[in-house]
């Protein structure tokens, strides 16, 4: 009778490599050897990583489109920038109109403040009766009635 061997068949071996990746093979390895192809194809070496895959125009297109996109963001970021003044300045000049619009009723009230004064001198005329006084107190809120001096003999007062 004749000696036979047998090997399990969900054994699996391994092969050590140098590089990765690790070999697995099913059954065992009897033996196994290196080749290495050296070329000098581009694209043999950019695809091992070993060389450039683009020739030197290609290598700058690609750097001018990587620049133009940065440039691109840096205008977009200049923008952001000049909005956010302009909306500071906005808020400055909107602050600086209100303190103005703030002034502004404020002479009105006092302006208001004089005319509630003269009405109530006019009101005094007008339920004072006496010409003389009337005339006085004319005279107190309103001014004289022109630069000329007056001239009271005919009943007015000089001005025609």
């Amino acid at each position: 009778m004749a000696l036979r061997w047998r090997i399990l068949t969900r054994l699996v071996d391994h092969y050590p490599s140098a590089i990765d990746p690790q070999f697995s093979v099913p059954g065992i390895i009897l033996s196994a050897k290196n080749h290495t192809l050296y070329t000098d194809s581009l694209i043999a070496d950019a695809l091992l990583g070993a060389g450039d895959a683009l020739d030197c125009f290609n290598q700058k297109a690609q750097d001018a489109s990587t620049m133009a996109d940065y440039i691109r963001n840096i205008q977009a970021m200049q923008r952001v920038e000049d909005s956010i003044q302009t909306t500071a300045n906005n808020q400055l000049v909107a602050t600086q109109q209100l303190a103005m619009g703030a002034q502004q009723i404020d002479m009105g009230t006092q302006r208001m403040d004089i005319v509630t004064q003269q009405k109530d001198v006019v009101d005094a005329l007008i339920t004072a009766g006496d010409a003389v006084a009337t005339a006085s107190l004319y005279k107190k809120v309103f001014g004289d009635c022109c630069d000329v001096p007056q001239n009271t003999d005919n009943g007015g007062c000089g001005c025609a």
